[in-house]
């Protein structure tokens, strides 16, 4: 390939120096600013050492690109055990939005206090031993209200106990969990947290099943849920790839 590329480059010289040796004054010909022997036989003379060059290195870039190729699945693999190692913690992982905060300076043990009580008085039958930690995370964008809480239980029964009253917990008072009487929990909904790369499955789903007219979509335990009608089976998918060939098979575009 470079010794191609070489000698097309030897080739394109030739009509380059033709020009350079003609005279702007009505084409005449002039004293040849460039000799086209000259610089023709300096590449022809160098050609060979350039040759020898490309063809040691070839192997040389061969292994490179072998290596290249290893290291690129490699890498490819250990994101994908980060993926599930972060798939697996987040099953015991609720995300609460439109919760009002306790006060400007919410600490962490402030917070699960809080969840605790918003949990009890939506009538789950929890203890804060079933709780690790709550806290409040910062958003991408900046969006007026509180801060999005994430709360991690210790046992994943606990977190579907919670998930199951989530539909009632905008019903909750604002006096039952100690907030003042003039906040609102209406507000508020729970969801499952997700690793970036599902809510990013979630989001081309969702344009998938606005474009294809399916009826549901929807994620439990981190895994994305499609179905066409009430009648239809779930079509459960884990990655882009089986999105992607999904689509493929029922011949519908994907975006």
């Amino acid at each position: 390939m470079l010794e191609k590329t070489f000698e097309d480059f030897q080739n394109s010289l030739k009509p380059s120096v033709n020009d350079a040796n003609v005279s702007s004054n009505g084409g005449e010909a002039s004293r040849p600013a460039i000799s086209q022997d000259e610089t023709l036989n300096t590449l022809q003379f160098y050609a060979p050492a350039f040759y020898e060059v490309t063809r040691s290195m070839k192997p040389l870039l061969q292994q490179l690109w072998s290596l290249l190729n290893v290291l690129c699945k490699r890498v490819e693999e250990i994101g994908k055990s980060i993926e599930l190692i972060q798939r697996y913690s987040y099953q015991y992982n609720v995300k609460i939005v439109g919760l009002p905060e306790i006060k400007a300076s919410e600490s962490a043990s402030d917070t699960t206090t809080l969840c605790l009580s918003l949990f009890q008085a939506a009538g789950v039958e929890i203890l804060i031993q079933d709780i690790d930690i709550a806290h409040r995370i910062p958003t991408r964008n900046a969006t007026p209200g509180p801060s999005p809480v994430v709360c991690k239980f210790t046992r994943r029964i606990a977190n579907e106990k919670v998930m199951n009253v989530r539909k009632d917990a905008y019903k909750v008072t604002a006096s039952s969990t100690g907030l003042p009487a003039d906040c609102t929990l209406e507000n508020v909904k729970l969801f499952d947290h997700l690793t970036e790369q599902v809510q990013q499955l979630l989001a081309d789903t969702k344009k998938f099943q606005t474009r294809n007219g399916f009826k549901f979509c929807w994620c439990k335990n981190v895994i994305i849920y499609l179905r066409q009608t009430e009648d239809s089976r779930p079509i459960k998918l884990k990655t882009l790839d089986d999105l992607e060939r999904f689509a493929r098979q029922e011949n519908l575009p994907l975006s």
